[in-house]
């Protein structure tokens, strides 16, 4: 998918791309200059090792922004493409009076940024004609945030909802059981315009695409549990990249690709198992305290 490294979505929203397209980025990054005034708020700052997105910014803001500075940036959590190019934004586009970082504290993972913590339904006035509130969104990384453009109905969905394709589940800190959490409330929260997405092209549909994510969450722990279910229970069970293989076996996968698909299906295997419905068996505990013994563990069906 190629997309424009920039481009004007409202009166109160130009998209910056990061400019590292990818297995895991698509496009590329999306970040977000939000305001009208001089003074602009930034989500999402890409990462540290582009330094042409950095670049990028500066003359977005000239060209687009009539010279804007950036005077905040708010972070829907802490990959590294989405926090690691703060300190260089804040360097090359800050305000004379200097830039604050805001997004929910994941210790240890913050790049070692002076971090203003944000909670679940807090407001920010980036100027007389924006307002972003957060939304706590755990379940792709613990400290997930969505950002809702109150004046525009419109949502900033991080990487808990893409322009394309679906999300990875990773074993550092993913979590099934809190993504549908998630989902569900984003779903019910409200009726969004439109969403701006961490990753592809804003979508209009966003109801619908919502919708679409849960049921295909619910496909595919039904999908692990059934092809589970149907095995030879004398068997020693099947791994979490054994599944992959089964349940993708009409596609190629990348080496890339097929270790996110293996995290994901690790982490609905971890659901289902908070659920009763399946059991680890061989090659280790499929605990949180042990994922490269739960990665090569066996799973059967517990009923």
């Amino acid at each position: 998918m190629h997309l424009p490294d920039a481009e004007r979505l409202s009166a109160r929203v130009v998209c910056v791309r990061g400019l590292n397209p990818g297995y895991f980025t698509g496009p590329g990054t999306n970040t977000y200059i939000v305001g009208t005034a001089g003074e602009r708020t930034l989500i999402d700052a890409g990462d540290a090792h582009v330094p042409g997105y950095v670049r990028l910014l500066e003359r977005i803001l000239r060209e687009q922004c009539g010279g804007a500075r950036i005077s905040r940036i708010v972070i829907t959590h802490a990959h590294p493409d989405h926090i690691g190019g703060c300190a260089a934004v804040a360097a090359a586009c800050g305000s004379p009076g200097g830039v604050s970082y805001h997004k929910v504290p994941w210790p240890g993972r913050d790049a070692g940024l002076p971090i203003q913590p944000v909670t679940d339904g807090e407001t920010i006035a980036v100027d007389s004609s924006c307002t972003l509130r957060a939304i706590a969104t755990p379940g792709h990384a613990p400290d997930h945030v969505c950002w809702c453009l109150e004046e525009e109905s419109a949502l900033f969905s991080g990487d808990n909802i893409l322009g394309a394709g679906t999300v990875i589940i990773p074993t550092d800190g993913g979590s099934m059981r809190l993504y549908l959490q998630s989902l569900r409330r984003l779903h019910s929260e409200q009726t969004w315009r439109v969403i701006f997405p961490g990753h592809g092209p804003p979508v209009a549909a966003a109801q619908h695409a919502i919708a679409e994510y849960i049921s295909h969450r619910e496909a595919r722990e039904a999908q692990i549990a059934s092809t589970l279910a149907q095995r030879d229970r004398s068997a020693r069970g099947v791994t979490a990249s054994e599944l992959v293989a089964e349940l993708y076996h009409d596609r190629v996968l990348s080496w890339e690709l097929r270790q996110a698909a293996t995290e994901t299906v690790y982490n609905h295997l971890l659901f289902l198992r908070e659920k009763g419905r399946v059991k680890c068996n061989l090659g280790g505990t499929g605990s949180r305290n042990g994922v490269a013994a739960g990665l090569g563990a066996c799973w059967t069906y517990a009923h």
